[in-house]
């Protein structure tokens, strides 16, 4: 463990690539927690590479990616980073965090993020893992819920809807 003196709480750990990757939160601030994000080499435990965001909350491995989310003080925040090295592929940073859970989803090929509309209202959205483009998009404070593990083809969504309903969606057209 990185931390030698037990600051940082570890909120998830993955196994993939040959990389045991965890996650973390060190919370020096309430407004503006640090977030840490390491990679071992499954065989040494050498550290492979290393990055950090303000607010991580929870990080996820789908295929050669690593999708990270959470919220602070300036809003929601989503990225996608190479397994390989912990570089940066793409990001969503916006001024509308969730309601609730910041936990990333990914179903299929698309990662499941939370966005604001030109008039900052709240929209869930569906977009590309590769790329960052947007697939499709619903209004209002939809909460992520679960999906089919990542594979070419998810066929499966389901969102606690604003009017607190969960509902089964189409991963790929955000439709019921």
């Amino acid at each position: 463990i990185p931390d030698r003196t037990f600051d940082t709480d570890f909120l998830s750990v993955s196994l993939a690539g040959g990389l045991v990757v965890v996650d973390g939160l060190a919370c020096d601030s309430a407004s503006e927690p640090e977030g840490e994000l390491y990679a071992y080499n499954a065989s040494t435990g050498a550290l492979v590479w290393s990055a950090g965001n303000e607010g991580l909350y929870q990080a996820v491995v789908a295929g050669s990616d690593v999708i990270t989310a959470g919220a602070d003080a300036a809003g929601y925040f989503l990225n996608v980073l190479s397994l390989k090295n912990g570089k940066t592929i793409w990001t969503n940073d916006n001024e509308c965090p969730p309601d609730g859970s910041t936990s990333p989803l990914v179903v299929g090929a698309l990662v499941m993020t939370y966005n604001c509309n030109s008039k900052s209202n709240p929209v869930v959205q569906a977009s590309n893992l590769a790329t960052g483009a947007v697939a499709w998009s619903l209004p209002g404070s939809w909460e992520f819920q679960r999906g089919d593990r990542f594979s070419s083809l998810g066929t499966h969504l389901f969102a606690t809807a604003p009017s607190g309903i969960v509902e089964a969606l189409n991963p790929q057209t955000g439709q019921e």
